[in-house]
């Protein structure tokens, strides 16, 4: 993966990681409050960047963003939390 420049580091309030069937895995990363929407809108744009998919979504009652990622592989979930999210 190659990494943005200059590396974007983007905290989130929660990240949740699950295998799937297929032996991938899936990440979603949540922001919350009136900052969310920058911190989620610029961990899509970094995660596509690097070849990954990645879609935003509003929580229903409006009052956060999660990103979705993935299917991913093993060490594609990795280095997504560590170069990303850490």
């Amino acid at each position: 993966m190659d990494l943005p420049s200059p590396v974007i580091h983007v905290r989130p309030d929660s990240i949740t990681v699950w295998p799937t069937e297929a032996g991938s895995y899936g990440i979603q990363v949540r922001w919350g409050g009136p900052d969310g929407i920058g911190q989620a809108t610029t961990m899509r744009d970094a995660a596509r960047a690097n070849g990954f998919p990645a879609k935003l979504i509003q929580d229903a009652g409006g009052e956060g963003w999660t990103v979705s990622v993935g299917p991913l592989l093993r060490d594609e979930a990795q280095r997504v939390v560590e170069t990303f999210l850490v």
